[in-house]
């Protein structure tokens, strides 16, 4: 994916991006790895400057895994010179029949 999505933001000339700690390889990620796609991207004259990771913490089933992957978001922002992290602080949807209760709807419900 990379291959494509780095050259692709060069040319519409981006100053930087948003990558998801997913696309480092997830809770898995290292160190190395994600020193080779900052090395990447600097190469293509731009730089991560958001990691979004992490998730809610308002859901105890999701909550252990979604803090390891917001630790992981953080070190990962270090190791990629992104300065934010970005996360989610949204709450359960509180009607299901509502807008909102999908992830991608137009509105949100509890955020």
């Amino acid at each position: 994916m990379r291959a494509k999505l780095f050259p692709k933001v060069q040319k519409i000339g981006f100053d930087g991006v948003e990558l998801g700690v997913d696309m480092l390889g997830g809770a898995s990620t290292k160190e190395p790895q994600v020193r080779e796609i900052r090395q990447e991207l600097e190469s293509y004259g731009t730089a991560c400057v958001v990691l979004r990771g992490g998730g809610g913490a308002t859901d105890p089933r999701n909550t252990t895994q979604n803090r390891e992957s917001l630790m992981t978001a953080v070190e990962a922002a270090a190791w990629l010179g992104a300065d934010v992290v970005n996360t989610t602080v949204g709450t359960a949807p509180r009607d299901p029949d509502l807008p909102g209760s999908v992830v991608g709807d137009y509105v949100s419900q509890g955020s």
